[in-house]
C-alpha cells in the first residue's frame, strides 16, 4: 500500500468515525487535540474563477491560469487544499478545527465582482451575488476540510466575512453586511445537504439558503440556556457548543445598528458585544458553571480585546474599550480560561492583569502558521508552529508554548518562546544596538526582513516583550561608540533600519518613546517614521528640525521644542510620552536629557491623537510605503548621525522614571535594565 492509499484510508476512516458521535459530554476524557487556524485567507480561490474579458474586468479566471474548464480549475483548487490539510491531519491529528474569522477576501459587493458573477449567473440580484459567492467560497472550503479529516469547523465571523473594513456609512459594503452574515451562516452553521447514495462523501455535499431551524448545527442548549442568542441579528453566527470536556463559545463581535449610523473609526461597524447579545453570553457562562462535564471554557472571536498585540500586514482592528469592556468583564467573571482571536496575523499571549483569563491572539494565514491544543480534564497545552513547507513531513518549527494547568487549587499558567506572555503596560521594544546578527538567525513566525523594498541581511535583536517578531532589520548601517556600549550609525541614502511588523503605536494610545541621539546635521531629519496605506488615522513622526525636537501628526498638527541644541554633536537623551489614551497633541510631553520641556509650542494642539492602527516603523529612514511624501511636503531628510538605546513602552513613564532612565545611563544601565528596576518597585 503506497503513502497515498494509506492517507486516504486513514482520512476516510476518521471521517466515518467522526460522524458517529461528537458529543459524549457526560464522561471524563483522556487527552485529545484540536487545531487553530485563524485568518485562513485561502478560500477566495473558490469564487475568483469567472472570466469576462470582453468588459475588461481584472478577474482571475480559470483559463488565464491554464485550465481547460471551470470544473477542472475547481477540482485543482480543492485538491490543493486537501493535500495541505491532509498533511496537517496525518502529522498532528486533531478532532476539530477553530478558525477565528477571515477565511477569504470577501469584497463581493464591488461592481467588478458582481459583473463577473453575472457573466455566469445573469439573474442574480446584488444580494444574491453575496449569497451565491458565500455558498461557493465557503462550500469549497468546508468540503476540503471535511475530505482531509476535519468535518467539524467552528468558524467565527471576521471582518472579511462581512465585506472587510472599513464600512463607510451608507456605502454598498455597509448595506450588504446582513447578506454577508447570512451567507456565512448558510454554510458554516447549517448542516449540509447530503447525497442520498453517498452521504459521507464531502464532495457531494451542497449548501444553500436554509429556512428550517432544525437544520442548524451547534444547536444543543447549555443547561437551560439556548446555544444561540435568539431574537438578535447574531442568532445564526454566535453559538455555544460543548465538545467532550470543553465548552466552545463562538461570538460574532461585529456590531452594526444600521448601514447609515457611524459607530466608530471603522464606520457603521464596530467591535462590540452588548444588549441581548451580551446577556445571552453571560447566561451561557452561568449555565456552564453548573455543568459538571465542562472542564474548560474557550471563547473565540475575530478581534483582539487586550492591547497591545503584535501585528503584521493587517488593518489592526481591535474590540472597543480594551480590558474595560463589558465583554471582557463577562469573561473575567464567567470563568473563561482562554479567549482566542485572530485579525492581526501574529501570535500574542496576554494574561489579564486582574485575573487568570488568557488572551491568545494567533497566526494561521493559510497554515503558514498553525497551533495545536491538547486537552485533558485539568490542562490545556497550546503549541504554536511555523509551517516551513506545506508538503514536507516533519519540517515544522515550534515557536512557543502556553500551558494552563488547573490540577491544583490555584491555576498555573506558563508561557515560553513566542507565546511568552507580554506585559500590556510594559517595555515592548528595546534595541541596544550593541551588535548585529544575521537576519537568518532570527526565530520568527513571520520572518520578513523587507524594509523599504530591501530584504535586509542583518538585524538588531529586540529585547522588549514583542521579542523577535519585532526585530529591527538593518542594511547599510555602521557601528560606532555609543552612549551605552555601541550605537548604530546611519548614513543617509545608504542605511536602512526598520520593522516589517506593524505598530505597536496605535490609535493614540498611552505610550513612551525614548532614545539617545547624536548628530551635527543642520537639516530637518527623521528619527521615528511611521506610515500606513491601510486604515484611517494620522501618522506619528518624530524628527529633529534645526536642532529642535518635533512631533508631526499631519500638516496641521505639529509640536516642537524651543530648545535647539540637539545638533551639537553630543549625545542627548530624548523622551516623548502620550500621557493617556486619546490625549490631544498639546498634552504630549517632551523630555530632553531628563528634563521636561515646558515651553514646547504646538499647532492644532487641541485635536486628539489618532495614530493609524496599521503602521510600519522606520528608525532614521524615510519609508517608501508612506502615503505622505515627507521629503517633498516637509523638507524631511534621513537621519545623519548615531542612535542608541531605542525603547518603546505602552505606558507613560512618570517624570521620576524619565529622570531615572537618563541618570541610569551614567551607571551603564540601558532602558531594558531600568525597566526591571521600575517593575521591581511596583511589586513591593
Amino acid at each position: 500500500m503506497n503513502i497515498t492509499q494509506i492517507r486516504l484510508t486513514f482520512l476516510w476512516t476518521f471521517i466515518l468515525l467522526g460522524f458517529a458521535d461528537n458529543s459524549l459530554n457526560a464522561q471524563s476524557h483522556k487527552s485529545w487535540r484540536w487545531l487553530n487556524l485563524p485568518d485562513w485567507h485561502a478560500a477566495e480561490k473558490y469564487v475568483q474563477v469567472w472570466e469576462n474579458s470582453a468588459k475588461g474586468l481584472k478577474v482571475r479566471g480559470w483559463r488565464q491560469k491554464g485550465y481547460d474548464s471551470l470544473e477542472q480549475y475547481q477540482q485543482a483548487m480543492l485538491e490543493k487544499d486537501v493535500a495541505l490539510l491532509s498533511r496537517l491531519k496525518i502529522d498532528y491529528g486533531g478532532e476539530l478545527i477553530l478558525i477565528p474569522g477571515d477565511t477569504q477576501g470577501g469584497h463581493w459587493e464591488r461592481a467588478g465582482f458582481r459583473e463577473s458573477m453575472r457573466s455566469v449567473y445573469p439573474d442574480l440580484s446584488d444580494e444574491g451575488v453575496i449569497l451565491r459567492a458565500s455558498h461557493l467560497c465557503y462550500g469549497g472550503m468546508r468540503t476540503a476540510f471535511a475530505e482531509a479529516g476535519f468535518p467539524d469547523l467552528l468558524v467565527a465571523v471576521g471582518d472579511h466575512e462581512i465585506g472587510d473594513n472599513p464600512w463607510p456609512p451608507n456605502s454598498e459594503v455597509s448595506r450588504m453586511v446582513p447578506f454577508f452574515r447570512a451567507g456565512h451562516a448558510d454554510v458554516f452553521n447549517e448542516k449540509p445537504v447530503r447525497d442520498e447514495k453517498a452521504p459521507n462523501d464531502p464532495r457531494l455535499w451542497t449548501y444553500g439558503d436554509y429556512k428550517s431551524l432544525d437544520n442548524r448545527q451547534f444547536d444543543t442548549p447549555i443547561g437551560s440556556v439556548p446555544s444561540r442568542p435568539l431574537g438578535t441579528i447574531y442568532e445564526e453566527t454566535s453559538f455555544a457548543w460543548q465538545y467532550k470536556n470543553v465548552l466552545f463559545i463562538t461570538v460574532d463581535v461585529f456590531r452594526q445598528d444600521s448601514p447609515g449610523d457611524r459607530l466608530g473609526r471603522e464606520g457603521s461597524v464596530t467591535g462590540n458585544v452588548e444588549g441581548k447579545h451580551l446577556q445571552w453570553f453571560k447566561d451561557i457562562l452561568r449555565a456552564a458553571s453548573r455543568v459538571e462535564s465542562i472542564k474548560h471554557i474557550i471563547v473565540q472571536a475575530h478581534l483582539p480585546v487586550l492591547y497591545p498585540v503584535r501585528k503584521y500586514a493587517s488593518s489592526g482592528m481591535l474590540m472597543d474599550d480594551d480590558r474595560d469592556s463589558a465583554f471582557w468583564e463577562a469573561m473575567r467573571d464567567g470563568g473563561v480560561d482562554l479567549y482566542l482571536a485572530g485579525e492581526v496575523h501574529a501570535n500574542t499571549v496576554t494574561i489579564d492583569p486582574q485575573s487568570d483569563l488568557v488572551q491568545w491572539v494567533a497566526r494561521g494565514v493559510g497554515a503558514t502558521n498553525f497551533s495545536t491544543v491538547d486537552v485533558s480534564d485539568d490542562r490545556l497545552v497550546v503549541q504554536a508552529w511555523k509551517n516551513k513547507d506545506p508538503h514536507d513531513l516533519g519540517e515544522d518549527l515550534l515557536l512557543g508554548k502556553l500551558v494552563i494547568d488547573k490540577s491544583n487549587t490555584e491555576k498555573i499558567i506558563t508561557t515560553t518562546g513566542l507565546l511568552k506572555a507580554v506585559n500590556p503596560d510594559g517595555l515592548i521594544l528595546h534595541y541596544n544596538f550593541d551588535s548585529l546578527v544575521p537576519a537568518s538567525s532570527i526565530l520568527s513566525g513571520i520572518t520578513d526582513s523587507t524594509v523599504n523594498d530591501t530584504a535586509c541581511r542583518q538585524a538588531f535583536v529586540n529585547y522588549g516583550d514583542f521579542s523577535s517578531e519585532y526585530t529591527a532589520w538593518a542594511d547599510g548601517t555602521l557601528s560606532c561608540a555609543g552612549r551605552l556600549n555601541k550605537a548604530v550609525l546611519l548614513v543617509p541614502e545608504k542605511s536602512i533600519l526598520g520593522l516589517s511588523s506593524m505598530g505597536p503605536l496605535s490609535e493614540g494610545r498611552e505610550c513612551t518613546i525614548a532614545m539617545w541621539v547624536r548628530t551635527n546635521a543642520l537639516k530637518r531629519q527623521i528619527l521615528l517614521n511611521t506610515t500606513s496605506f491601510w486604515g484611517p488615522g494620522e501618522f506619528f513622526n518624530l524628527s529633529i528640525n534645526e536642532g529642535r525636537l518635533e512631533l508631526i501628526l499631519s500638516p496641521n498638527q505639529q509640536k516642537i521644542t524651543k530648545y535647539s541644541g540637539l545638533n551639537d554633536g553630543k549625545w542627548h537623551h530624548l523622551v516623548v510620552t502620550l500621557p493617556f489614551d486619546g490625549a490631544p497633541l498639546r498634552e504630549v510631553e517632551f523630555y530632553i536629557d531628563g528634563e521636561l520641556q515646558q515651553d514646547a509650542t504646538d499647532r492644532g494642539g487641541s485635536t486628539a491623537i489618532k495614530t493609524s492602527q496599521a503602521n510600519w516603523i522606520g528608525l532614521g529612514v524615510l519609508l517608501k510605503k508612506s502615503k505622505v511624501d515627507l521629503e517633498q511636503d516637509y523638507g524631511m531628510r534621513p537621519f545623519e548621525g548615531a542612535l542608541d538605546d531605542f525603547a518603546l513602552w505602552t505606558r507613560a513613564l512618570t517624570d521620576g522614571e524619565v529622570a531615572q532612565l537618563f541618570k541610569g545611563a551614567a551607571e551603564g544601565k540601558n532602558a531594558f535594565e531600568m525597566e526591571q528596576i521600575f517593575q521591581a518597585k511596583k511589586t513591593l
